[in-house]
């Protein structure tokens, strides 16, 4: 429950005790009337007089109780206001406490991300040269692979156009003699 409403609830209850004290007294003041009537006329200076001095004392008490409220209530209200001071003062505390705390975690959170991406960064220029060194180690072997296939292949096909080369200096050669054979047949 806020202070404020505990204090417009201590006020309404002071207005009602208040009306209740107002309610007592215009009762017994028409009790007083009443008891006049009846008694009548000759009792009318003794009962005025009476009338007076009780209307005096109720007067009397009246402030006296009112006067007696309002520093209760004067009272009460300083505590609540000191309350309220003191609560107010123990929330701003524990605000700054919280804040406090949170710079420490946020400074503890990017330490925390820093640190963990110079990791990340570490780790991956480690695996990018570990990939660049395998890559380089798979190209020299595939060129030295296709070096030795192209030269396997240089070798074979020299080989075959030896052996055509001489499969055709052979041929040629029976095609001359044919011709030569044909030539000194048709001449003689």
């Amino acid at each position: 429950m806020s202070l404020e409403r505990i204090l417009f609830l201590l006020i309404a209850l002071l207005l009602l005790a208040l009306l209740g004290m107002a309610w007592a007294l215009l009762s017994r003041l028409r009790g007083v009337a009443e008891l006049r009537r009846e008694i009548g006329m000759d009792l009318a200076s003794p009962l005025e007089r009476l009338e007076r001095e009780l209307r005096g004392a109720v007067q009397a008490s009246g402030q006296s109780l009112r006067t007696e409220q309002a520093g209760q209530l004067a009272q009460f209200q300083q505590m609540l206001l000191n309350q309220q001071g003191e609560s107010t003062r123990t929330q701003n505390a524990q605000l700054d406490t919280v804040a406090l705390q949170l710079q420490s975690l946020q400074k503890a959170v990017g330490d925390t991300l820093v640190q963990q991406v110079g990791h990340l960064t570490q780790t991956n220029t480690q695996s990018l040269q570990t990939l660049q060194a395998q890559l380089v180690e798979r190209l020299d072997a595939l060129r030295q692979s296709t070096d030795k296939s192209l030269s396997e292949m240089r070798g074979t096909m020299e080989l075959r156009l030896r052996e055509l080369q001489a499969d055709n200096e052979k041929k040629l050669e029976q095609m001359r003699a044919t011709v030569d054979e044909k030539l000194h047949a048709t001449l003689e």
